[in-house]
């Protein structure tokens, strides 16, 4: 066996013996005949889509275009809306509609830019999506779909009359921008998640979520409200700043952790029973922190330069509130810092 894998060797370092000729197949290397054709399947295969238009998803006297069919549809232009219509209205589940990055613009008096409505069966819509571009300059909203869980990534919404972004329970909307609206800027149903946006100049809410749902890593700016949180909703690493009345509000069994507040009449307000304010950041408000009612718990938070850094109603949970003179003096884990 030795003997063999010395020869082996020898015939791979030094080629084989004088006179001995090795042979090895490598195949045909003559093309196959006739003209060369791609093999990938082409992308109209692998997930049809169909061009928004006059013939494909005609309108009616209220919207320039209807989609009444399931399916993956796109705008290949920018579209403009006439005076009391709507841009594109759906009416049918699980669409799927591509901005492609063009613009869905309002003219005096257009409607809503998006509008989902009932399908028929009980559900506005259904599931869906709204994906890629921007909408701006309607009486409505940008994206009206109340009753319709949906999937809204990467829009722009621009000068809206009503709410920019309305979406319904277990909805996503991700890395969204509202800017400069009429009453609120995103508002999301029950146990959706809003992830990434930016709210600016609405007349009073950046963000509203309902029971349950879930803000993170969002930002509202110059609003009335920043954040109002229905019963048991959630926010965490988000920003609210030069907020009128409240950066962040919660309701009951709220939680608020991890966020920053600056620049309001009250940074973060607890207004039910039941809600957890941990481990936030309160800069230059009227109040910090508040608590209107019993119930709360407020633990581990940090307040600079506040009026008052935190003021709760008796009948709260509130962590020692310590400074630079007592900071050595009290050892709580659960302790507020004011500096």
């Amino acid at each position: 066996m030795r003997r063999f894998w010395c020869v082996v060797v020898c015939w791979l370092v030094w080629g084989p013996p004088s006179g001995v000729s090795v042979m090895c197949g490598a195949g045909p290397l003559a093309p196959p005949p006739g003209p060369i054709a791609p093999t990938a399947r082409p992308l109209a295969e692998i997930e049809p889509r169909t061009a928004l238009g006059p013939t494909t998803t005609p309108g009616d006297l209220n919207a320039v275009y209807v989609i009444a069919q399931p399916g993956s549809y796109f705008l290949a232009g920018d579209l403009d809306v006439p005076a009391g219509r709507v841009g594109v209205r759906i009416e049918a589940s699980d669409v799927r509609l591509d901005l492609g990055g063009f613009a869905i613009r309002g003219q005096a008096g257009a409607a809503d830019g998006v509008r989902i409505v009932d399908s028929g069966d009980g559900v506005a819509g259904g599931a869906g999506s709204v994906a890629n571009g921007s909408i701006s300059a309607f009486a409505g909203s940008g994206v009206a779909g109340a009753n319709a869980s949906l999937r809204l990534t990467s829009l722009d919404v621009t000068d809206t009359g009503g709410d920019a972004i309305v979406v319904g329970p277990r909805s996503l909307v991700d890395r969204c921008r509202v800017q400069v609206g009429g009453d609120r800027g995103i508002v999301v149903g029950s146990h959706a998640l809003v992830t990434r946006c930016a709210t600016f100049d609405m007349d009073q809410i950046g963000i509203e979520l309902g029971a349950d749902a879930v803000a993170l890593e969002c930002v509202a700016v110059n609003q009335r409200f920043g954040f109002r949180l229905g019963a048991g909703a959630r926010v965490e690493g988000c920003w609210a700043t030069n907020s009128i009345v409240v950066g962040i509000e919660a309701g009951d069994r709220a939680a608020v952790t991890r966020c920053a507040a600056a620049l309001g009449f009250v940074g973060i307000r607890a207004a039910g029973t039941g809600a957890r304010i941990e481990e936030n950041q309160v800069v230059n408000n009227g109040i910090g922190i508040e608590a209107v009612n019993p119930g709360n718990l407020i633990i581990r938070n940090v307040a600079h330069v506040n009026g008052t850094a935190i003021s709760a109603a008796a009948g709260n949970t509130v962590g020692p509130i310590v400074d630079e003179s007592t900071v050595l003096l009290i050892n709580s884990p659960a302790a507020n810092y004011d500096y």
